[in-house]
């Protein structure tokens, strides 16, 4: 297993340079985004110069897919993320204009647990589980010395991921989504997929979401 480990590591690193000097600028350390392999594709393609975090299978042998982070703001003329400074690109280039992007194509983002193979032991132990949204919120939380969380990838809880949880051995589940209206939405789909048998806990963040928080704000929150 840890042979695999080092190899799936090894070829990532070879085409990203970790650590992301976006998600530096956001105020992630060295260390963090290092451990999670966050890091700028340096390769050409189309993913070149855009901040990848690889997803790793449950036992965290292997890559399974790829999260790629658009470094660029949204547009308010087109609703896209691109350079501002240049002319706003056609909308069927959904890979290279939209804030996030799951990759290869075929990915199936449903039946994966975003920091699973990192949390399970404290998600075992705490019985005790923390539902995000995006891979940045679980890095942040670990940060903060947080390590029972795991990401949806996404706004919606499918029914493997549901299955998953059902399986672990928790009592308490703590929702953290997005300060949105599609957080709301899937903080309520939540609970309506795994049922009554459950503690449930809603954190309510007065950011956007888990990742612009502060270490400080995030322990205030969840300890």
């Amino acid at each position: 297993l840890l042979k695999g480990v080092i190899n799936a590591k090894r070829c990532f690193r070879e085409k990203v340079q970790i650590p992301s000097d976006y998600y530096l600028r956001r105020g992630f350390s060295v260390e963090i985004l290092q451990k999670y392999d966050v890091g700028t594709w340096k390769e050409y393609g189309n993913f070149f110069g855009k901040t990848v975090v690889p997803i790793y299978s449950n036992d965290h042998s292997y890559i399974i897919g790829y999260t790629i982070r658009s470094e660029f703001e949204r547009c308010i003329v087109c609703g896209l993320y691109h350079d501002l400074y240049k002319i706003c690109p056609p909308k069927d280039n959904l890979l290279n204009t939209t804030k996030w992007k799951h990759w290869p194509q075929n990915f199936k983002k449903e039946y994966c647990l975003y920091n699973y193979w990192y949390a399970k032991d404290s998600i075992n132990k705490t019985k005790t589980i923390i539902l995000v949204e995006g891979p940045l919120n679980c890095i942040r939380l670990d940060e903060a010395g947080i390590c029972n969380s795991v990401g949806l990838l996404g706004s919606f809880i499918s029914k493997p991921q549901a299955n998953y949880i059902k399986k672990s051995n928790i009592d308490t589940i703590i929702i953290a989504t997005d300060n949105d209206a599609a957080g709301e939405i899937c903080s309520e789909s939540i609970k309506k997929e795994l049922g009554n048998d459950y503690i449930y806990k809603n954190i309510e963040i007065a950011k956007n979401d888990i990742s612009d928080l502060t270490i400080e704000e995030c322990q205030k929150l969840f300890n």
